[in-house]
């Protein structure tokens, strides 16, 4: 599985999720670990976080309007350093290639 797959599967995941709490909640509260710091995380915020992944996973695939063309391939196991940032925040899952850590 190449690095743009696994991060299109996962993002996926993450829309079927914001898809199924907009349509069952609202807004929740997410506390920090003891620093005090809350956040109101929203649906509508982890579905515009997905289509800007997505948008970024595009900008590494070849052809025209690809941005990182010269440093990426998104066919490669491992890709860029950007990729591999986007990877990271998905290294618990099961498919997640341990050469992909940063």
């Amino acid at each position: 599985m190449t690095i743009t797959e696994f991060l299109l599967a996962q993002i996926a995941e993450d829309e079927a999720i914001g898809r199924d709490w907009q349509h069952h909640r609202g807004k929740v509260e997410i506390r920090g670990g003891g620093t005090g710091y809350i956040r109101l995380a929203s649906p509508d915020r982890v579905l515009a976080e997905c289509k800007a992944k997505r948008r970024i996973v595009e900008l590494h695939e070849p052809g025209p309007g690809a941005w990182c063309s010269e440093t990426c391939d998104s066919e490669s196991p491992i890709g860029c350093d950007t990729l591999l940032a986007l990877a990271s925040v998905y290294a618990d899952c099961p498919d997640f290639n341990p050469a992909w850590r940063t």
